[in-house]
């Protein structure tokens, strides 16, 4: 039953650091889905965001649900 959802979470650190995700899934049928991730650091060098600013990432994966009947 395609059915989807999508998240946004923005988080401010204190000393200036920052992370954005945003994630979104979509139901294909009732045992496929698809999602995709984006996650994006930045910031002041000294704060954990900043310190992670070459790991942002991008994240496609798919679950296939098996049904036992």
């Amino acid at each position: 039953s395609q059915e989807h959802r999508w998240n946004n979470i923005f988080i401010f650190e204190e000393g200036g650091g920052k992370w954005n995700r945003f994630d979104v899934e979509y139901t294909f049928t009732d045992t496929l889905i698809g999602s995709v991730e984006w996650n994006n650091y930045w910031g002041e060098e000294d704060t954990t965001f900043g310190q992670m600013d070459k790991s942002s990432n991008v994240q496609v994966g798919f679950k296939y649900i098996f049904e036992d009947y």
